[in-house]
This record gives C-alpha cells, sequence and structure tokens, in this order.
C-alpha cells in the first residue's frame, strides 16, 4: 500500500465521525502500515540527513524532485495522522 492509500485511509477513519476507541486502533493501524512503507523502500528512493561523530549535519546531494515529492507525501501524512484532535 502506498502513502496515497494509507493518506486516503487516515482522512476517512481517523477525521471521520466515530468513537474515540475505534479512531485510536485505526491510527495505530495506519502507522504501523505507514512505518512499513517507509522501511521498505528502496535504496534509490531513501533520503535521510546524516550526521558525523561531532553531530555536524553532511550535506547530502539534493535528491531528485520525484524523491523529494514522496518524502513530502510521507510527512503530511505522519503530520495529518498524529495531530492532536
Amino acid at each position: 500500500m502506498g502513502t496515497a492509500a494509507i493518506l486516503a485511509r487516515t482522512v476517512q477513519s481517523v477525521y471521520s465521525v466515530s468513537p474515540v476507541s475505534s479512531r485510536h486502533a485505526k491510527a495505530i493501524q495506519l502507522e504501523s502500515a505507514l512505518d512499513k512503507w517507509h522501511l521498505d523502500l528502496p535504496e534509490h528512493l531513501r533520503f535521510e540527513l546524516r550526521y558525523d561523530s561531532a553531530g555536524n549535519l553532511k550535506l547530502p546531494v539534493t535528491p531528485l524532485p520525484h524523491v523529494l515529492s514522496l518524502h513530502m507525501q510521507y510527512w503530511c501524512t505522519t503530520l495529518l495522522l498524529h495531530r492532536p484532535l
């Protein structure tokens, strides 16, 4: 399942009118799916900031636009999922 599907399920499940306990259980399932998606990304689609031993940020090569868009969608979904209601 991709981030678009997880985003759609987040909006439908978490932001619908339903009991709070039901939303919490659905949010846990969605978070698990989102984490699995992120961990299963192929190497060429990954983007992670790295730090040296002194704690200084190592400037990475700027990723391609489609990789940045993919990560923006991931973080948008993460924010919607964890936003306090």
